[in-house]
């Protein structure tokens, strides 16, 4: 087993991932096609457990994304079996003590470090791997498996610099919703007592030397925690939200802003000559006779994205549906590595009456358009 996210993370690289709570392998498929570091199979708030955590492992593998796992309580077997069927790192929630983490290690880790226990299983491919011997077994999970507790009690806050310092520990991930909880602040997430216990989190990683990890409701929060030093975010939405985009009108540089309204302007006029429009008369013999054009209800566009930028793209497709009186257009485009859209896309989205933007990209982004998610409705028409 080869930790992908880990050596990422060692080589300052800011990885991008989601929680999953659905058994489906194909949507496991499609997020390491769209280009995600990591899935964290969620053991804890979902219906998931050990057996279709291994089918979901399988499909991780098959598109090389990192499969980590939540779990769903401190216990030796919710640990272990979720660790035999293959999952590359464990995130541990409910965390109030260092003494529980330490549980955790001597669960999760092999001697030395813990006391896991040696069971030839699906991770080894039932010790047929590689020849490697117990011992040299034992030191690669120790080194390949990723054990990173939850910082979401205002307990394991209190305690988080013994807890990022133990040994066997590699990392901490901050759950705000829960934390801001604890901390008696419900979603209070720009209180000022709030923001010093994310520092306070993000200072004990850096003196012990680890990562810290963050959840983020979508892609503009992810963007911003990266800024803020945070090694790595889970996103929960792939939808742009509208504040992020108006804010894209302020940050592109005002002759890009004029040539964006200028293109549209131009490409509107064409399309509205052309425009199509009903027309009816009556028949002597009282018939009303005639043509009704009536505009698609919703359109998609894919705009590409990756190592270009294509705004021409979002308004050379986004207009004709808004002259055509589209109700509903949206756009998918791949965001950039921070998980974050280029604000001239965003503003090119504005000017041409994009209603939704997605920051999914690939094959399977244009899959969500035909056919629809739990997030993207489908649409009746792609361009």
């Amino acid at each position: 087993m080869r930790n992908i996210l880990k050596e990422k993370l060692a080589r300052g690289e800011k990885p991008l991932g989601t929680f999953v709570g659905t058994g489906s392998a194909a949507v496991v498929e499609c997020l390491g096609c769209a280009g995600l570091d990591f899935v964290i199979l969620d053991n804890e708030h979902s219906p998931i457990e050990a057996e279709t955590t291994a089918r979901l492992v399988c499909a991780a593998e098959r598109r090389n994304i990192t499969p980590l796992a939540r779990v769903r309580e401190i216990s030796r077997p919710a640990i272990l079996k979720l660790l035999d069927v293959g999952v590359q790192g464990i995130i541990i929630p409910d965390v109030h003590s260092a003494a529980e983490v330490k549980r955790v290690v001597d669960y999760a880790k092999y001697a030395p470090v813990g006391q896991r226990g040696f069971c030839p299983s699906r991770k080894d491919g039932w010790g047929t791997d590689t020849p490697a011997g117990v011992l040299e077994t034992m030191a690669h999970f120790n080194g390949e498996t990723l054990v990173i507790p939850q910082c979401e009690t205002t307990e394991a806050l209190a305690d988080i610099e013994n807890i990022a310092a133990m040994e066997g520990v590699d990392g901490i991930f901050i759950g705000p919703f829960d934390l801001s909880i604890s901390m008696g602040l419900p979603g209070a997430f720009e209180e000022l007592r709030f923001k010093e216990a994310l520092t306070r989190i993000q200072q004990a990683c850096r003196q012990a030397g680890k990562p810290c990890l963050i959840f983020a409701g979508d892609g503009a929060a992810a963007g911003a925690r990266l800024a803020q030093g945070f090694d790595g975010v889970a996103i929960e939405n792939f939808r742009v939200p509208g504040e992020a985009i108006d804010a894209a009108m302020a940050e592109v540089d005002p002759d890009t802003l004029e040539a964006l309204k200028h293109a549209a302007a131009q490409i509107r006029d064409f399309h509205e000559r052309q425009k199509q429009q009903s027309w009816f008369f009556a028949r002597e013999d009282g018939a009303i006779v005639g043509s009704k054009v009536t505009p698609l209800e919703s359109v998609g566009i894919y705009v590409p994205g990756g190592r270009a930028l294509y705004p021409s793209t979002v308004l050379m497709n986004a207009l004709p549906a808004q002259v055509a009186g589209v109700e509903r257009i949206v756009c998918v485009t791949p965001p950039t590595k921070d998980g974050t859209l280029d604000a001239a896309i965003l503003a090119a989205c504005k000017i041409a009456g994009v209603t939704e933007i997605y920051t999914v990209g690939g094959a399977q982004a244009v899959a969500a358009l035909a056919y629809g998610t739990e997030t993207i409705r489908p649409v009746a028409k792609i361009t």
